[in-house]
């Protein structure tokens, strides 16, 4: 490869930018191998999401931020959002540490998938994060700022 990738944003917190920060990372990931690319445009659309889904607007800021880097040996996407309230911060750090400490995230995955069908009332699935780590093979990592309430996600992917 030779180069590295780099594309910094900062994004509203709308839909439409999921697809926005999907077509980009395909773009910027297009000459490199199918799995990765489908590992990245995958990672980018979930954490993007999530923080749509799940986060709000950043102070001083017009949204969310988003990173993606890629060089020679990594990927590595970040996506920092403002946190409504801090129980949303923990269901993210349970899942994450929950991942973190996994043999075999494609286990977790299945049994996220089979709790969410058990209790379709759940409303926040944090299957996203499974994906990530189980199809993308990412690891997750977060920090989560308790002046300014901003979490960051982290994902990344040595080959």
């Amino acid at each position: 490869m030779g180069d590295n990738i780099t594309f910094n944003y900062n994004i509203d917190l709308t839909w439409s930018i999921v697809k926005l920060i999907r077509d980009k990372v395909a773009a910027l990931v297009e000459s490199q191998s199918e799995e990765l690319a489908y590992a990245c445009k995958m990672t980018s659309s979930e954490l993007v999401e999530n923080a749509v889904k799940y986060g709000c607007s950043i102070d001083n800021k017009k949204g969310i931020e988003f990173s993606f880097a890629l060089s020679d040996n990594q990927a590595q996407i970040k996506v920092a959002n403002g946190v409504i309230n801090k129980t949303d911060f923990e269901n993210v750090k349970a899942h994450i540490s929950e991942i973190k400490s996994a043999d075999k995230p494609q286990e977790l995955y299945i049994k996220r998938l089979n709790t969410l069908l058990e209790k379709p009332e759940l409303n926040q699935s944090q299957l996203g994060l499974y994906r990530i780590a189980f199809e993308g093979e990412f690891i997750l990592e977060y920090n989560f700022d308790d002046k300014t309430n901003v979490l960051t996600v982290t994902a990344t992917k040595k080959f």
